[in-house]
């Protein structure tokens, strides 16, 4: 048997069970072997750096994440090119990184790479693409761009409702975004819609496993209302949103709003796992 394979294998179920020290030991013997089976660089030694990047991020060490990470991105753009689609899941891997730090800039650098990337291999209407776009709106969002973010997240959900259809969960994130900048910018109207948009989605899609996101956009539903005065169905979002906190045993302290960038392991184009 391949002891490379099997030794990334079993990292790779570790990793799965969040068991980053055990993952990273495995992957770390597997990347040894690696250098010794092919030299200095390979598409799988890059392959390897790539997954020891992810497990030091999600063990916090960023430092050593964005090393293994960035000698990830050298290595495959010298063996696979500058245009390939693990280059560009790199490059989102590290835009998320640096979006955390909040090295926006640097961030948006990244992310409008990976777009290029993404829209030369794939085409616009493509779901990784769509991904590649809500990491942009993000930053744009972060930065107080809201015409740029609104701009962002309208193609996204273009993209969403052309290749998922209307009623996908994936749009329904993009609708609440969407709101939050339309709030933002001082569009009432538009954010009520954006979010009874997603509101409409969320009811058919995570109502019964979560019930806080649909609290959540009821609440800001409900801000709406407020802000416009209109008394009577702002209590009713707001009777609503406290009625679901309530029967599902929770408060509003235990809401979490959503503001995740997509990070995909994209090795080909079919392929789009959440990492």
């Amino acid at each position: 048997p391949n002891i490379i394979v099997t030794l990334s294998n079993l990292g790779e179920i570790h990793r799965q069970r969040n068991e980053w020290d055990e993952a990273a030991r495995l992957y770390g013997e597997a990347l040894e072997l690696q250098h010794v089976k092919f030299g200095a660089e390979h598409e799988d030694i890059a392959s390897t750096l790539n997954t020891l990047g992810l497990i030091y991020d999600q063990k916090g060490d960023t430092c050593l994440s964005l090393q293994y990470l960035q000698d990830a991105l050298l290595m495959r753009r010298n063996v696979l090119g500058d245009d390939h689609l693990d280059v560009s899941a790199t490059l989102t891997y590290i835009g998320t990184i640096f979006y955390r730090k909040n090295m926006l800039k640097v961030a948006m650098d990244l992310f409008k790479e990976s777009l290029r990337i993404r829209r030369s291999a794939l085409g616009r209407d493509h779901r990784d693409v769509a991904f590649t776009l809500y990491n942009i709106a993000l930053v744009h969002q972060q930065r107080g761009c809201y015409e740029e973010a609104i701009e962002c997240y309208t193609e996204t959900l273009r993209v969403e409702k052309l290749v998922l259809g209307d009623g996908h969960r994936d749009v329904s994130m993009t609708l609440y975004k969407l709101g939050e900048v339309h709030k933002a910018h001082g569009d009432l109207d538009k954010a009520l819609e954006s979010f009874q948009g997603a509101l409409r989605i969320e009811r058919n899609t995570v109502a019964t496993e979560d019930p806080a996101t649909v609290a959540r956009t009821l609440n800001e539903i409900g801000n709406i209302h407020l802000a416009r005065g209109d008394v009577v169905p702002m209590m009713e979002a707001f009777n609503e949103a406290a009625r679901i906190y309530r029967s599902a045993g929770l408060s509003p302290n235990n809401l979490v709003v959503s503001g995740h960038l997509y990070a995909f392991d994209i090795s080909c184009p079919e392929a789009a796992p959440a990492a």
